[in-house]
């Protein structure tokens, strides 16, 4: 369970936190995780209101990576796409750059 995941982890702080899921290989479930639960917690934000939800590089790079799943995940909580801004972390380096901008295209098409 995704949001499980988030929940039990929430007090070591991002940067431990998403550090930790690397070094354990679990920065794509992580950002997935987190993802879910800002949206979520977005269906109590007016909807005048833009959503900024940062994934990493290697999220976006990942060969099952699910643009779907994501419109699912807003759809499911109510949260129009149209105010959603996803931002590309820092945290990675861009390894696969067609990957990486083919999904962004996806993305894009919602």
């Amino acid at each position: 369970n995704r949001n499980g995941l988030v929940a039990e982890i929430l007090d070591i702080g991002e940067q431990r936190l998403f550090s930790a899921a690397a070094a354990t290989g679990r920065t794509v479930e992580l950002d997935l995780a987190s993802f879910e639960t800002v949206v979520a917690g977005a269906k109590e934000i007016d909807s005048d209101h833009i959503i900024s939800i940062n994934l990493s590089a290697k999220t976006l790079e990942v060969k099952d990576f699910d643009a779907g799943w994501l419109l699912n995940t807003l759809m499911r909580y109510g949260i129009s796409p149209a105010r959603v801004i996803v931002e590309l972390t820092e945290r990675d380096p861009i390894v696969d750059v067609k990957r990486l901008h083919d999904n962004v295209r996806r993305l894009g098409e919602y």
